[in-house]
């Protein structure tokens, strides 16, 4: 009921009201009109309306694997491969007869719990609704370490960051499952891709991934992934990577696979190029300068890579000459070649650039002028887009959906 005072203070003769559902199910809308004591003195138009969990409105896939249940590289160096399988829980997916022939999907970042996974994906779907979406919406859920297997108290990630002040957490927390789980998202890239290449609307899918959800979808690129048009948001991943120019004049001086003398070394397991492929898609690179959680990256480059805790090491000249330049050594000091990929970009490859995600000047297969969020509002804040309201992020969505 609104009450008269509503209408007395209007000068207008149009409103504007939001009602809320009780339970989803099929019914009438109507407007009627009571006089005193609640006599009915007439009715307007109706209109059926169907209301839904949103969790029914698009779908979920995974990996099938939980982290914990990929061998490590040192424990077993050619794990299987991974598939995906759907995810729909207790939201049985109810499709819309009048979608759109386009098609989104949405990959997260590390250390995403899976009830945030879940939140995130519906608030992605819900804002790109609101900006006129009505294609098919997917998200993808892919085996990153996170406080629901790492034994963290569940929220304490998000309560350090914002009591961080502004300043650098260097190792937050599961911070040390970093490259952990980097190694899984190389693993999940085919995986993601086989998902991906099955949906509807080949000519018109779209994805957009978060933070070291663009190492996945990376990876899923180099397994064959078709998508049309592809949006990076503070993406985790080296700008040389995409762009070979892209170095950074502090790391210059690093030696890493990508400086070694020896062209299969640096072709097999160096960042240059590595995303910077054939046939890419359309590609937008919307980043944040300024945030905090990829300087983060940047430590996590510099003490981390190659990982001697883990001990992973790269020599360009090895002594004796016999001995691997990409090496894992086991405790009882037997040395490993590293031939694997993932095993390489997760535990040895050091970056001799910026991340994408604070690099504006990112080229090669980053075919679009880089959009930079620094006017909108984030701050240093990497996850701001999910964690803040609509109404403080709502520019990101109209932005994403005008570029996709």
């Amino acid at each position: 009921m609104i009450p008269k005072e509503y209408w007395a203070k209007r000068t207008d003769s149009t409103a504007d009201i939001i009602f809320e559902g009780v339970e989803k199910g099929l019914g009438k809308l109507v407007v009627t009109i009571h006089g005193k004591n609640g006599v009915l003195l007439g009715e307007g138009g109706e209109a059926w309306i169907q209301l839904l969990d949103v969790r029914e409105m698009y779908q979920r896939a995974r990996i099938v694997n939980e982290p914990e249940a990929i061998p490590h590289p040192w424990d077993n160096p050619n794990p299987p491969a991974q598939a995906w399988t759907w995810d729909p829980w207790n939201w049985p997916y109810s499709e819309d007869p009048d979608a759109k022939p386009i098609t989104a999907v949405f990959v997260h970042g590390w250390r995403l719990k899976y009830m945030d996974f879940m939140n995130w994906s519906d608030s992605s779907y819900k804002r790109l609704w609101h900006q006129g979406f009505k294609g098919k919406f997917y998200s993808f859920r892919w085996a990153t370490f996170s406080g629901d297997n790492n034994g963290l108290p569940y929220g304490l990630d998000e309560e350090l960051e914002d009591n961080s002040g502004g300043n650098s957490i260097i190792i937050p927390p599961g911070g040390l499952t970093y490259n952990a789980s980097e190694y899984r998202a190389w693993l999940c890239g085919p995986a993601l891709a086989s998902f991906v290449n099955q949906l509807p609307n080949p000519d018109q899918r779209k994805l957009f991934a978060h933070s070291m959800g663009n190492v996945i979808s990376g990876a899923a690129l180099r397994s064959g992934m078709e998508i049309e048009s592809y949006a990076m948001c503070n993406s985790a991943v080296a700008a040389m990577a995409y762009d070979p120019t892209r170095i950074y004049p502090d790391y210059a001086g690093y030696k890493t696979p990508d400086t070694d003398h020896d062209p299969a070394i640096r072709n097999g397991y160096g960042l240059a190029n590595k995303f910077n492929l054939a046939n890419m898609p359309e590609i937008f690179n919307f980043s944040l300068p300024a945030d905090e959680a990829l300087k983060g990256w940047l430590t996590n480059n510099k003490l981390f890579k190659a990982d001697h805790n883990k001990s992973y090491r790269y020599q360009e000249n090895p002594v004796p000459i016999s001995s691997y330049k990409l090496s894992y050594t086991s405790p009882n000091t037997v040395y490993r070649n590293i031939t694997g990929l993932s095993e390489a970009m997760g535990y040895v490859t050091q970056s001799r650039s910026l991340p994408a995600g604070a690099d504006l000047l990112t080229s090669g297969s980053v075919n679009n002028a880089a959009v930079d969020m620094t006017s909108w509002g984030f701050g240093k804040t990497h996850s701001a887009v999910w964690r803040w309201s609509n109404q403080k992020s709502h520019i990101f969505w109209e932005q994403l959906v005008e570029r996709l």
